[in-house]
């Protein structure tokens, strides 16, 4: 009876495991829930995970628990079925249960070695995706005993999980930077048609987001702030150059990005990037708080940056500077006052 409850008992942490694992997107967050995880489940003093080097055809520790985690993560095992416990398991794509591990000649003594930790048995299982192995998991000294076939068991599946897991982040790594790429060449195509406003969206950027540290605006605020400053002006492409300051432009800008639903949060800001705090800007002469906190954000880092940029003696600047600050309660947000000053130090102190 109580060997059916304890194997009930870690169905529902592989399901729980499970659901953690869908919501999380850092590697680094994944598999320290993985390491907690073999723990858990397998009853064991450490845990390791080793993802496959498929260039150098080697093992390494991405994550290893204990002091000495760090240093052993420093080591390489070449991928051999006689270089080490992982290694055969990679090799064979099996699972195996080592109780006696310091009598078995395929048991890697370096780990063991750097870390002071003395490895007695070890329960490891391959982690595949679609016949890919991407690494192995390992479960180290059972607290009590050896380890089990159901510990076995367990232990393969959680490696389902995990290379579900570990794809689904490749994937999404994959498509950030093709979206990376992507939006850097919507940057070099706005500086090409208006050369004048080259490094415009760049700088406004990086006004934006230094007013967004300033106001301790949370990493998924931050982000979508970040993309926003990046493609503010991206509705100018629909416009020739000689109307580049068209007050449509917004509008067209948020149009373009409509189809794509992960904008959906960046298109109101996008939209409403040249509206005032006192009603006075375009396109829909929104007025105070009604126009989007990013909006708010991204017009007066807009402003600044497109007028300050083109003066060139310091005490144009200079004049430009204090005029610009006496405006946050009309133009501008009184409240991002302190972050704008935070972020954009005067011209005598900047740099």
């Amino acid at each position: 009876m109580l060997k059916i409850e304890g194997g009930a008992k870690k169905l529902l942490m592989l399901h729980q495991v499970g659901q953690d694992l869908v919501t999380l997107e850092d590697l680094d967050m994944i598999l320290k829930r993985i390491m907690a995880a073999i723990k858990e489940i397998c009853d064991s003093e450490g845990s390791s995970v080793l993802l496959l080097d498929e260039k150098n055809k080697e093992l390494y520790f991405k994550e290893a628990a204990g002091e000495k985690g760090e240093v052993v993560k420093q080591i390489r095992i070449p991928l051999s079925e006689s270089s080490s416990i992982a290694g055969w398991v990679a090799v064979h794509r099996q699972s195996q249960v080592i109780n006696e591990v310091q009598t078995d000649p395929r048991h890697s003594k370096e780990a063991d070695k750097k870390s002071g930790f003395v490895t007695r048995s070890i329960l490891a299982s391959p982690v595949i995706w679609q016949e890919k192995v991407l690494g192995v998991i390992e479960a180290v000294n059972k607290k009590e005993g050896g380890f089990s076939e159901e510990d076995e068991t367990f232990l393969n599946l959680l490696a389902s999980q995990v290379a579900v897991a570990l794809n689904t982040t490749r994937l999404i790594g994959d498509l950030r930077n093709f979206f990376a790429h992507s939006v850097d060449l919507l940057i070099q195509l706005m500086d090409e048609h208006s050369p004048a406003l080259k490094g415009h969206s760049v700088r406004v950027a990086r006004i934006a987001t230094g007013m967004a540290r300033e106001l301790g605006l949370g990493k998924s605020e931050y982000e979508k702030l970040f993309y926003a400053a990046y493609l503010h002006d991206l509705g100018k492409l629909k416009l020739p150059s000689v109307l580049l300051n068209d007050t449509l432009h917004p509008v067209f800008g948020a149009q373009m990005l409509e189809p794509i639903r992960m904008f959906k949060d960046v298109i109101p800001m996008i939209r409403h990037h040249h509206e005032k705090f006192d009603g006075t800007g375009f396109p829909d002469r929104l007025k105070g708080e009604s126009i989007p906190f990013g909006a708010r954000i991204l017009s007066a880092a807009e402003d600044f940056d497109e007028q300050f940029s083109a003066l060139e003696s310091k005490e144009e600047k200079m004049r430009f500077y204090e005029k610009f600050l006496s405006r946050f309660g009309t133009a501008y947000d009184p409240s991002l006052l302190a972050a704008f000053k935070k972020t954009v130090l005067p011209p005598a102190q900047d740099g």
